[in-house]
């Protein structure tokens, strides 16, 4: 599989920077756009408040805690560019934990993208220093939460 992505890697005329924008570009969108099929589905069902969507499908609450996760995490790496990039352990800290939780997710785009940066790092000539403390302390409690809401969507598919 990972070579299967290194290739791809190597076809496309795609930069690090560029891989990197697109990564945090769809984890704002899809948090956007999660957030307009909420309220589209709450105005086709007669002006149903958002309040009463996720109180009638325990799914819906928990997908928006993962985009709310998201847009916080998209956030953080379009402001923290610079330290994020800065430094091999830090893209490592960073974009091998969103990998994996948003394939599991099932979120397979970002999934990609997100492999494809971490696998472009060595594309740039990054010092090897320790990873900075607040992105490890964002990847560790992001991961945590798309843990949680993973474990929530297998029991609440479990329970029906």
């Amino acid at each position: 599989m990972m070579t299967w992505i290194k290739n791809i890697s190597r076809h496309l005329i795609v930069s690090l920077d560029r891989m990197y924008f697109f990564n945090y570009l769809i984890l704002i969108l899809t948090s956007i756009g999660y957030f307009a099929y909420l309220y589209i589905s709450g105005l086709k069902a007669g002006n149903v408040d958002l309040k009463t969507i996720l109180h009638g499908s325990p799914y819906s609450a928990i997908m928006m805690i993962v985009v709310l996760v998201n847009l916080i995490v998209g956030y953080y790496l379009w402001q923290k560019k610079d330290d994020v990039l800065a430094s091999r352990e830090t893209a490592r800290w960073t974009f091998w934990p969103l990998a994996v939780c948003q394939l599991l997710l099932g979120n397979i785009v970002n999934a990609t993208i997100s492999l494809l940066v971490y696998l472009s790092i060595s594309e740039r000539k990054l010092d090897n220093t320790k990873a900075d403390a607040s992105i490890k302390s964002l990847a560790i409690i992001s991961s945590a939460f798309y843990i949680l809401c993973l474990t929530l969507i297998i029991s609440s598919m479990t329970r029906h």
